[in-house]
């Protein structure tokens, strides 16, 4: 439950304009966000909700973000852990939990959940502003 609607991170995207809209940029109408929400019920916009994770640069993850997906691998004889990038992917919601589905890279078609602790997440982009990252 949320203390007020403060505490919901939304963005929006435009695709009339093909923009994405963060914090104040979003109109606001009525009583706050719930009420602005509601303003773009069966428009040419997409509520994208922050899922709650962050990327490798501490950046926010939202619902539709194009991230590429870095395995973490323990290397046994120094303890240290090797990041490689294995894919890049869109993130989505699935069975009530976000995760990547990977499109292009070494694990092609695969999903990733967020809170998959042998995978790291670094945002590159948007799908409405950025998909030719998945070219």
């Amino acid at each position: 439950m949320y203390d007020s609607q403060k505490d919901i991170h939304v963005r929006i995207m435009d695709y009339y304009y093909g923009k994405v809209l963060y914090g104040k940029d979003i109109p606001i109408r009525g009583e706050g966000i719930l009420d602005s929400i509601d303003q773009f019920s069966g428009q040419t916009f997409k509520i994208n909700l922050f899922t709650e994770a962050y990327d490798v640069k501490r950046n926010k993850i939202y619902a539709d973000d194009i991230v590429n997906v870095i395995k973490l691998t323990l290397d046994e004889s120094s303890y240290e852990i090797e990041r490689k990038i294995v894919g890049r992917g869109v993130v989505e919601n699935r069975r009530a939990a976000y995760g990547v589905h990977i499109v292009k890279g070494q694990q092609e078609m695969k999903f990733i959940y967020l809170h998959d602790e042998n995978y790291e997440f670094e945002v590159i982009g948007n799908y409405l502003e950025n998909k030719e990252l998945l070219l």
